[in-house]
């Protein structure tokens, strides 16, 4: 089961190309600021709401380190089409939302 898995996993990673955002904004030394909070060292901030999710970590010195968490699709081979499901785009065959895509897909996930 375990070589099944691997397999899947390395036939995926073949075929879908992705890129992960992270930034860092700068605090005041003593806090993170984000979109109007105030996070404390330690604290963890997570926008589960789309379309963009990300996750933040407010760091000792202040600043706040965050990631994407969510996929956006960039390309994806004609007769297919992108649905935002959530924080993640999914491709699906144009004609049945039903069937997979099939070809190679790139992606920006977090």
């Amino acid at each position: 089961m375990a070589n099944l898995i691997l397999f899947f996993c390395i036939s995926l990673m073949s075929v879908v190309q992705v890129e992960l955002a992270c930034w860092v904004e700068s605090g005041d030394g003593n806090r993170c600021q984000h979109d109007g909070l105030i996070l404390a060292p330690g604290e963890v901030y997570e926008n589960k709401k789309g379309p963009r999710c990300y996750k933040c970590d407010c760091e000792k010195d202040g600043s706040l380190g965050c990631c994407d968490t969510g996929t956006v699709i960039t390309k994806f081979p004609s007769g297919c089409k992108v649905i935002r499901v959530g924080c993640h785009d999914k491709v699906f065959n144009a004609t049945d939302e039903s069937k997979p895509c099939n070809g190679k897909i790139s992606a920006v996930i977090g």
